[in-house]
């Protein structure tokens, strides 16, 4: 399935999204067009994978039922992170990736190396206990895992990061209920 299908609706959502058991009332719209996603990877200076591509385009941020990944009461998923178009004034704002990310910089949570341009580590979901899920694209540029990103425990120059997954679809894989 290409990237375009979706900006097209021209695809159903692949069975490995439908077993997450999607909330379809949680989906933040209206979903991202082609441009949104690319303009969104020129200003984190980095390629998402094509699985976390198709996934924002098909579902932008959303709430899933699957949204258990350990046994660890952490591991919880509340939402992932979409592109929101004028998140300021989108009631679901906070629910922007570039805003999560931001927010994180700002509270200096996701910095391994100060003055770096590409994006570090980059929020993809929040859990529910306020921790984050992230790619790490500081120890992996082009092939970043999915780590959990401790909040609480980060600081500047290091992050407190366990990596659940080697691939964003490998870590679907892993989501149960």
């Amino acid at each position: 399935m290409h990237l375009s299908d979706y900006f097209h609706k021209s695809q159903a959502l692949p069975p490995e999204y439908l077993r997450l058991g999607i909330l379809e009332e949680s989906i933040i719209k209206p979903l991202p067009e082609e441009q949104g996603l690319l303009n969104c990877e020129a200003l984190m200076h980095a390629d998402f994978p094509v699985s976390y591509r198709h996934f924002v385009a098909a579902l932008g941020g959303c709430q899933i039922k699957a949204s258990r990944f350990g046994e660890h009461a952490r591991y919880e998923i509340e939402r992932f992170f979409g592109i929101v178009n004028h998140p300021e004034v989108h009631p679901l704002g906070e629910w922007d990736l570039l805003s999560a990310n931001a927010l994180l910089e700002e509270a200096e949570r996701n910095i391994f190396e100060p003055g770096r341009l590409q994006v570090q580590c980059l929020p993809i979901a929040k859990l529910t206990y306020g921790d984050y899920l992230c790619l790490d694209y500081y120890h992996s540029p082009s092939a970043p895992p999915v780590v959990f990103l401790n909040f609480e425990e980060s600081c500047l120059g290091a992050p407190s990061i366990t990596k659940i997954a080697d691939s964003f679809e490998e870590f679907l894989s892993m989501l149960h209920e």
